[in-house]
């Protein structure tokens, strides 16, 4: 018979294989130098055994140190049928994991506004050799997260070149996250992924991730106002669907605001707006780390409602910005609302703020 296992570590010196999960183990030298193997940066060793006739269990061990010593490299057991004296039997052996490193590479924000990365783990074999496949790992790796906005694609990687993909969700408003990778006896490794943009841009949560701030309260008492609304008659599509506002009645004067890493290359800030009844003032601006306020934009929302209460027919707009001057820096974007004289629905409303 001729055992021929494939993944085997450089480190490999000593192979044991049991038939039938009985009897003594047949132990071969598998080093470069034994007669049974040829080759060196890539081994191919014979191994002659006996098996009866049927259907036979294989159990294949692979060792660092000489018959059968040292270090389990790896490991497999498989069954198959032996039709006679002369029969081939392949496994492929699933390395043993001694140690474990990660790697965690941010990737584009998808259409959704959410933060994609790749979580990237690397085992090695107890000697120190990287597993490269087609074997799993032995044991299994499994993948956490410290925060449930950041949500692998697969809790577990079982074997070598399996990426896992991290999705930041707006179910808290953490900004960051240890992505954790750990195994039964191996030393646990970490990498922090911190969100690229907006946290929560379409209002979920509320205002909770959002900074509210009071300029001046205008003519009337207890404004500036700040919330979320899920329900703008006049704008359908916002049924269910949350919305931030500012209600800045009587020269008033607030914003929104939240401390965000941009992206790098070239970045855009883009948001729904429109306005209740009496108009407003909205002034877009982003605050760099030395507190120097760059004014983006200052514009008059539509209102989408007249005097009655009835609908203009006017519909949300879609604004959009260049941040390509602030392309990896950490920096505050401002929703800065306020208002002339107007008291009745000056309210500016945003909805799906992205930057990607």
């Amino acid at each position: 018979m001729n055992a021929i296992p494939h993944t085997i570590s450089p480190s490999a010196k000593s192979v044991s294989i049991v038939v039938n999960g009985s009897g003594a183990p047949t132990v071969a030298d598998i080093t470069t130098g034994s007669p049974i193997c040829s080759g060196t940066a890539m081994r191919t060793c014979t191994v002659s055994i006996s098996a009866p006739v049927g259907n036979d269990t294989f159990a294949i061990t692979v060792y660092d140190g000489p018959n059968a010593t040292g270090n389990q490299l790896g490991s497999s057991t498989l069954t198959a049928m032996v039709s006679g004296p002369n029969f081939t039997v392949t496994a492929t052996v699933d390395a043993n994991v001694g140690s474990i490193s990660v790697a965690l590479t941010p990737t584009a924000i998808n259409a959704a506004g959410m933060q994609m990365a790749t979580f990237t783990v690397t085992g090695k074999d107890p000697d120190g050799n990287v597993i490269t496949g087609p074997g799993n790992f032995q044991p299994a790796v499994s993948v956490s997260s410290s925060d449930a906005a950041f949500v692998p694609s697969s809790t577990s990687v079982t074997a070598p070149n399996s990426p896992v993909t991290i999705v930041h969700k707006d179910t808290t408003c953490a900004s960051s996250a240890m992505i954790t990778a750990s195994a039964t006896g191996v030393a646990s490794q970490s990498a922090t992924l911190t969100l690229l943009g907006i946290i929560d841009g379409t209002f979920d949560q509320g205002l909770t991730c959002w900074k509210q701030t009071v300029v001046s309260g205008g003519s009337f008492s207890g404004y500036p106002r700040f919330g979320a609304n899920s329900n703008d008659p006049c704008v359908p599509s916002q049924a269910g669907n949350p919305a931030g506002f500012v209600d800045a009645p009587g020269g008033a004067d607030g914003y929104l605001s939240q401390t965000i890493t941009v992206p790098g290359g070239t970045p855009t800030l883009s948001f729904l707006t429109w306005n209740n009844l009496d108009p407003t003032t909205v002034t877009v601006s982003v605050v760099n780390a030395q507190g120097v306020e760059t004014v983006l934009d200052t514009y008059n929302p539509p209102p989408v409602q007249t005097s009655s209460a009835t609908c203009t027919g006017n519909v949300p707009i879609t604004k959009s910005y260049s941040l390509a001057q602030f392309a990896s820096q950490t920096v505050t974007l401002r929703l800065r609302v306020t208002s002339r004289t107007g008291f009745n629905g000056t309210i500016a409303n945003f909805d799906n703020v992205a930057v990607q």
